[in-house]
């Protein structure tokens, strides 16, 4: 009877032994496609980004990590300051543009009001609120002291709405100044 129930004992703990080493096998397999599938996600940021900035990439150096594209370099003019990270941040899969190693020649300014801009100008253009033909937007962005200042005309609540919530989550945002308003609605439309 003892040896009966040792071998029955022996069958269990061989029976969970080869459960775990199949588990931690499984387990590892997850974590290794879960890498390379990380991996793969921020080589496409990255080859995204590089390809929107391929104007720029002789003034510009980046890396992608987390998401976060780290832009380094020296620029001619605040204006493609601005260009370059509206341009970064409007990628698809960018959760932030680092600009803390670019700068513009001659600037005597702080850029961090101008990187904001940008980056609210990007995250619109991200999130498909508002079109790329900056030109063409029926909103102003501006940014002073971190707050930033929306005005113009957009022709629904829900516009309004989204616009707030990404203007909101964008970093380094403190405050937001709105004085978007409605569009008139034609008299005889039937909407």
């Amino acid at each position: 009877m003892d040896k009966s129930i040792t071998f029955k004992i022996a069958i269990v703990v061989s029976c969970i032994s080869l459960t775990l080493v199949a588990f931690a096998k499984e387990n590892q397999t997850s974590k290794t496609t879960a890498n390379q599938t990380y991996n793969y996600k921020m080589i496409a940021i990255k080859n995204a980004v590089q390809s929107a900035l391929r104007d720029y990439m002789s003034k510009v150096t980046m890396k992608v990590s987390n998401g976060v594209v780290f832009l380094s370099g020296r620029l001619d003019s605040e204006a493609n300051y601005e260009k370059i990270i509206t341009l970064a941040e409007s990628t698809q899969g960018v959760k932030d543009v680092n600009v803390d190693q670019l700068t513009v020649k001659g600037s005597q300014q702080s850029l961090k009001d101008i990187s904001i801009t940008a980056k609210v100008k990007g995250a619109l253009i991200r999130e498909d609120i508002m079109d790329k033909n900056i030109s063409s937007w029926t909103i102003h962005v501006d940014t002073q002291k971190g707050q930033v200042f929306l005005t113009g005309q957009v022709g629904s609540i829900k516009q309004k709405d989204s616009i707030m919530k990404v203007v909101k989550s964008v970093n380094g945002v403190h405050e937001v100044n709105d004085k978007i308003t409605m569009k008139p609605t034609s008299k005889n439309s039937k909407a």
